[in-house]
């Protein structure tokens, strides 16, 4: 029952517009975070968190395969925009990801699982391409890659997570070549390369 209601709004008055990356490594729906999210909902601020395969050993809020805590929170906060990140979350892009596999980078053809289900059920869910998850889960079947970037061109987020001068970024490779190669219309790019992050963090660039 911690009140952050203070710390958000001087956070707010100094110019930040979103909370994370977000990463206690308690069950996602633990009461603590249920606590915040309530109240960074209340500030209308958007949450970009990380997901872990179990509590112990990791960072990230845990959840398990089928993301059946992530589905009650965004059914509970549905005014709270969740920016969703990292290997366990993408991994699930698949149905057929196993537990021995969301950890990682699983390959090859993609039959489409709960991140798909997920977004198309709760419009308050954005994709955060970036890593080497959100590259993979975009890249590793390209066709459907390119489905997916166009069906839900209105809630996917190009970046880059960690930036650092010798930081290999192979999602920037993947831009240029859909770009390009035409792959996508330059509308659907655009969207996703800056547009939608303009609109999720309020940054009113034109």
């Amino acid at each position: 029952d911690t009140d952050f209601r203070p710390l958000l709004k001087a956070y707010v008055e100094l110019g930040c517009v979103g909370v994370g990356e977000y990463l206690p490594n308690l069950p996602l729906d633990d009461p603590l975070n249920m606590n915040l999210f309530a109240q960074v909902q209340e500030a209308g601020l958007p949450l970009t968190f990380h997901l872990a395969p179990k509590v112990g050993g990791y960072y990230g809020m845990a959840d398990e395969l089928g993301l059946p805590r992530l589905e009650r929170v965004l059914r509970a906060f549905p005014r709270l925009t969740f920016l969703a990140h990292s290997q366990v979350f993408w991994a699930e892009i698949s149905a057929d990801v196993t537990d021995a596999e969301r950890g990682g980078y699983p390959k090859g053809p993609v039959t489409p699982g709960r991140v798909v289900e997920l977004m198309r059920d709760y419009p308050n869910l954005v994709g955060d391409l970036s890593a080497g998850s959100g590259y993979n889960a975009i890249s590793r079947d390209l066709d459907f890659g390119l489905t997916f970037l166009d069906e839900f061109q209105d809630r996917l987020c190009f970046a880059t997570d960690i930036a650092h001068m010798e930081q290999h970024l192979p999602i920037v490779g993947f831009f240029e070549r859909l770009e390009s190669e035409k792959l996508l219309p330059a509308e659907t790019l655009a969207k996703i390369k800056w547009q939608n992050a303009n609109q999720v963090l309020g940054l009113g660039l034109a």
